[in-house]
């Protein structure tokens, strides 16, 4: 005889005890599972979404996951492993650094540079051409970078506009807005840290060195504002920018003396800066660079000795002092190179090594100290130029 058991009937069930094949279950009574979106392009650090949330890109398939789920501050794994987010001391990027700007005195009387030049991050070769500023600019090594475009903050000659030039097409560039004309009038030779939104130029001279921290809004051409101040004493021209996802830094540099000072300032406030440690020496015009999570200063000019093969690291996320990670190829000495930064490698690109302006293109990686690598070649010797990546 069988005998039907009913619902009401059925107050446990172990599972062991089931056999044989289910039928099919409707899911739509289920509730608080992560959802899958899509989109006809990837996502990106404003593609807001929830942790745990799977994304489509529709055109090509590739499958995303949200493993962090902050406001404006996402982060989108790659079903591959690679990380779709973009953070770091001048931005990381992920295919290509860019050099806008700078100097050099061939022929003499410093004139500056226009020229802005790209390579891949992936393969050791010579740049190639990506057009020009739409102004020449020396001491204009505050360079930022967001998703699309590369920003280039202050620099001589003096002016307030803020240069922009587009990663995805070549030709001669346009402004995009200004910097605070009222609180950094004539800036030159800051260094810069990048947020998801905003831009951010640290120190520098204004008439006089200035302890000021600024920012720019990357998505808006409105003129920019005042983000606090570094900590006291701390009015570095030519020092090195870095970012981690939450905050910026400033570090080295020099007005009437050279610093060795680590200065670290929160995006989501203007507060005054906080000293957290020191360079191993002290420094200006080091290549700044960061990782997911270390800062890097590559090179530099300093006292003794006059100029750095010497390549250096602090935590993000522990307030110390930084720890030497290598050299630059066969001890290669060099001050003023631009810096950039991809997912997993640093580079120092131009500078001057005390008797002629420099092609060179150093790379190193970031999870190993060891000495770095030739990458190739500018087509522009240059120095005191702003780096950027895509």
């Amino acid at each position: 005889m069988t005998l039907k058991v009913q619902n009401m009937n059925i107050t446990s069930l172990v599972a062991s005890k089931l056999t044989g094949a289910l039928p099919v279950i409707s899911g739509a009574a289920v509730t608080n599972l992560p959802g899958i979106d899509t989109g006809a392009g990837d996502p990106t650090e404003t593609t807001n979404s929830t942790l745990g949330t799977h994304y489509i890109n529709s055109t090509t398939g590739a499958m995303f996951c949200c493993t962090d789920a902050t406001t404006n501050a996402n982060v989108w794994v790659h079903s591959g492993g690679f990380r779709e987010k973009c953070f770091g001391g001048n931005g990381v990027g992920r295919t290509r650094g860019y050099i806008a700007g700078g100097g050099d005195n061939v022929g003499g009387g410093y004139p500056p540079i226009a020229s802005i030049e790209k390579f891949n991050f992936a393969s050791g070769s010579s740049t190639s051409g990506h057009g020009s500023l739409r102004v020449a600019a020396y001491a204009s090594q505050c360079g930022v970078s967001s998703s699309s475009h590369g920003f280039v903050l202050g620099g001589i000659p003096l002016s307030t506009s803020v240069e922009k030039f587009s990663f995805a097409s070549s030709g001669q560039q346009t402004t995009h807005g200004t910097i605070s004309s009222t609180n950094f009038p004539n800036l030159y030779s800051a260094s810069g840290s990048t947020s998801h939104t905003k831009g951010y130029h640290a120190g520098g001279y204004i008439g006089a060195y200035t302890s000021k921290i600024g920012w720019i809004d990357l998505t808006s051409e409105a003129e920019g504002g005042e983000h606090g101040n570094l900590s006291s004493g701390y009015q570095p021209s030519y020092g090195s920018g870095h970012s981690s996802h939450t905050h910026g830094y400033a570090s080295g540099g020099a007005n009437s003396s050279y610093f060795d000072t680590i200065n670290k300032y929160a995006f989501a406030s203007n507060v005054t800066a906080s000293d957290i440690g020191n360079l191993t020496a002290i420094k200006r015009l080091g290549a700044g660079t960061s990782s997911e999570t270390n800062g890097y200063v590559a090179g530099g000019i300093g006292t003794t000795p006059a100029r750095f093969s010497r390549i250096e690291k602090f935590s993000f996320s522990s307030d110390s002092n930084a720890v030497t990670r290598g050299d630059f190829l066969n001890g290669r000495t060099t001050g003023g190179a631009a810096g950039m930064s991809s997912e997993t490698h640093g580079y120092a690109c131009g500078g001057h090594n005390g008797s002629a302006y420099l092609t060179d293109m150093n790379r190193w990686a970031n999870a190993s100290d060891v000495a770095g690598t030739d990458w190739g070649d500018l087509g522009t010797a240059r120095e005191n130029a702003a780096g950027h990546q895509f």
